[in-house]
């Protein structure tokens, strides 16, 4: 419980200390059309989606509105980064953290396997919620924000990276560790200012290392047990 209640404090002071975001006058309405979509598993609806992500362009064109929400009492994510993989992405975080769900600004750092708060936070949530453990953020960003060191400009391609977990976060390390099947990376970058249609956030998705992995792995091993008995 201190260690929590600790957590919690430490976020606040991060929070309070880092530049107030540059938000539109309105949020997503409540009955927001996605332009973009991603969902796991392929074609889910509604709660039978453990992830789900909506992004569409506010009535201010300088602006996207995101709604994530999944089946998470830990986090849900997502991240833009130019490389197939975790590093050097910004990654925006709808966290339980104490009881009670945040938004969050937050970047991979280079070459590292480190998620922290970004010291500038840069998003406008219009809502947040939890219940029945399924957690939902709805907010903006601007397209192109004054902190072109961990924010990245949104009308440029990048892979695209959907993750959650039930595992707790906490102030500093926002984002530990959690497995190769999530993230979920998009197989080819995109332009979150421009993609439309829907995307299935399933294995498709991985990085091509992780299948080309997966069948090495699968194709190998029977090879090596026919070898063992032959030689028994």
């Amino acid at each position: 419980l201190h260690l929590m209640m600790l957590t919690v404090v430490c976020l606040l002071l991060v929070l309070s200390s880092a530049s107030a975001a540059n938000c539109p006058t309105n949020g997503p309405p409540s009955n927001a059309t996605w332009r973009f979509t991603t969902s796991f598993p392929p074609g889910c609806n509604g709660t039978a989606c453990s992830y789900f992500l909506g992004v569409r362009t506010n009535e201010n064109p300088l602006f996207l509105d995101f709604m994530m929400e999944g089946k998470a009492d830990g986090w849900i994510a997502v991240g833009y980064t130019p490389n197939p993989g975790m590093s050097d992405a910004d990654v925006f975080v709808c966290a339980l953290i104490g009881g009670q769900v945040t938004i969050l600004d937050t970047y991979n750092i280079p070459n590292v396997y480190s998620n922290v708060v970004d010291s500038s936070q840069d998003l406008c949530p219009s809502s947040m919620s939890s219940v029945n453990g399924r957690i939902r953020c709805v907010f903006s960003r601007a397209i192109k924000t004054n902190d072109m060191v961990q924010d990245k400009d949104l009308n440029q391609s990048y892979y695209q990276l959907n993750g959650w977990t039930n595992a707790p976060g906490s102030s500093l390390t926002l984002i530990a560790y959690h497995g190769s099947t999530t993230p979920l990376i998009s197989p080819s970058k995109l332009n979150p200012t421009t993609a439309v249609s829907a995307v299935s956030a399933g294995m498709a998705s991985l990085d091509p290392l992780i299948r080309a992995h997966g069948i090495l792995m699968i194709v190998t091993w029977p090879v090596l047990a026919v070898t063992g008995i032959f030689f028994a």
